[in-house]
């Protein structure tokens, strides 16, 4: 097999700043305020190509990431990773947490919503491909900026460069009528980028990657658009939860500008400030998209991260496959197609941010918190003394049955040893069992997050405080062994220290 680059192309597009007062601004004449820095940074990275480098953090938050369990493969070519447990754990919630989210929001959008999975190597000769990559040809900027294209058996293929061709492969099949619409399609599609090796960055830019994307197919524009905001309205409310310093970058045809200006002065006053207006030619939308929202954070290095997306097509273009609908009078018309990468970012990308935040947000007593839904480890047991540790197995296997990943300490080194495990950092409860009699009546607990410490608390006091905190049901097992002493490993990459 060998691989080939595409190259890029430049996108006739303009920038703009809309503010509060529903004034459209050239980007080179607006003034920013002071609690504007981060739409300033945006601004320069997005229209000036200029981002803030700091090798030493960037170096520190590497070390974090492949401390909890991601790293490059070294059995593959550049910008490709494998995982260790924990890692996997993470992704694995995420992808859960994003089912959920979408399920969720369907649900109250009263849209049936359908679970599929496609391949990832596509036959160029296609038709349905072959037209799209015609498009791609001329016009590479769309979807990322570089397909990855192989040759297999000296035949041409292309890795799947998008996320919603198979949906809409899918959709195309069921010969859709008006009364069927609207219908999501959600699927977490295995994509890839073949991304400058220069650019490559652990989670947040690699060259294969998983995105959780919700394409829910409609009869107009117009429908298309009031469920676009909804959805926003439900990234909005994921986004303040996680991280309120956040901006929007809105690229928008001129066509869409002249038409929907209401809608985007909604956008704006829905976060409260400005947005990034990207205008294009309306000759160069060649894949029928009018509307693209990204939801762009900022990570500890100080560079804008994509980590949402909402979208509106009028499926106009062969990227929507020629998928129509029969309307009423039996007629064939071309659908509308929302897509969102919902709730979060591609899967890597999302455990990027968690990470990040994570690490930005350190404790002075080093702690790194995750939701604790995606924590790896919720709860480590540790007991004091060697006649504690069946107590500890007994309170460690009850809480796993009620689908918390928990582990214990069971290790023949001192306490005060064990309670300087490097992978503590990473665990919101830490719970000693100690040598009473009746121990798990006289428990330890640690709130790692609330920076508390409660003694003399019952097994039952444990339980209903952890589960306070187990507000999103997301069951994904513990990836490593329970008792620490049986571990190789720690999950996180680093081998263990070996009793004395």
């Amino acid at each position: 097999m060998s691989v080939k680059k595409s190259k890029k192309s430049i996108s006739d597009k303009k920038y703009y700043i809309l503010d509060l007062s529903s004034t459209v601004i050239p980007v080179a004449n607006y003034k920013f305020g002071k609690n504007e820095v981060y739409l300033k940074s945006l601004v320069d990275s997005e229209c000036f190509f200029k981002d803030p480098k700091n090798k030493n953090q960037e170096k520190k938050l590497e070390k974090m990431i492949n401390e909890i369990g991601f790293e490059w493969d070294p059995l593959s070519e550049a910008g490709h990773m494998r995982q260790m447990s924990h890692a996997v754990t993470i992704t694995e919630a995420i992808e859960k947490y994003s089912w959920l989210a979408v399920k969720n929001f369907c649900d109250k959008q009263g849209i049936p919503l359908y679970k599929v999975s496609g391949g990832e190597l596509f036959d160029v000769n296609v038709p349905d491909v072959k037209k799209q990559i015609s498009i791609i040809s001329k016009s590479s900027g769309l979807y990322g900026s570089n397909q990855y294209n192989v040759i297999v058996n000296e035949k041409n293929r292309v890795l799947r460069y998008n996320a919603c061709i198979e949906k809409l492969s899918l959709a195309k099949r069921a010969n859709l009528k008006n009364e069927d619409l609207p219908v999501g399609f959600f699927e977490i599609s295995k994509s890839y980028r073949f991304e400058e090796e220069r650019e490559l960055q652990l989670c947040k830019r690699v060259r294969s990657f998983r995105i959780p994307e919700l394409d829910v197919i409609n009869d107009s524009l117009e429908t298309s658009m009031k469920i676009a905001a909804d959805a926003h309205a439900d990234i909005l409310k994921g986004l303040d939860k996680l991280d309120p310093n956040y901006e929007l970058l809105c690229s928008v045809t001129q066509d869409f500008l002249k038409e929907n200006f209401d809608f985007l002065k909604t956008i704006a006053k829905s976060i409260k400030k400005p947005i990034l207006l990207a205008v294009y030619n309306d000759a160069c939308c060649k894949d029928g998209v009018k509307i693209d929202i990204e939801y762009k954070t900022f990570d500890s290095l100080k560079s804008p991260v994509e980590i949402a997306t909402c979208l509106v097509d009028d499926g106009s273009t062969e990227f929507s496959l020629g998928l129509k609908f029969q309307t009423e009078n039996g007629l064939r018309k071309a659908v509308s197609i929302l897509h969102v990468v919902f709730p979060f970012a591609s899967v890597e990308r999302f455990a990027y941010f968690l990470i990040d935040r994570a690490v930005k947000n350190e404790t002075k007593a080093g702690f790194r918190q995750f939701p604790f839904w995606s924590s790896p480890i919720q709860i480590r047991i540790i007991t004091t003394d060697n006649n504690s540790v069946e107590d500890g197995k007994k309170l460690a296997q009850e809480l796993e049955l009620l689908n918390f990943r928990v582990d214990l300490d069971d290790r023949r080194i001192s306490y005060k040893e064990k309670r300087k495990a490097e992978d503590l950092k990473w665990i919101p409860y830490v719970v000693t069992v100690g040598k009473s009699i009746s121990s798990l009546k006289n428990l330890i607990i640690e709130d790692k997050i609330k920076e508390t410490i409660e003694k003399n608390k019952s097994k039952g006091d444990l339980i209903r405080k952890i589960k306070s905190e187990n507000d999103i049901n997301i069951i994904v097992p513990r990836y490593v062994p329970m008792f620490l002493s049986k571990r190789a490993i720690n999950g996180l990459g680093q081998t263990k220290r070996k009793a004395r």
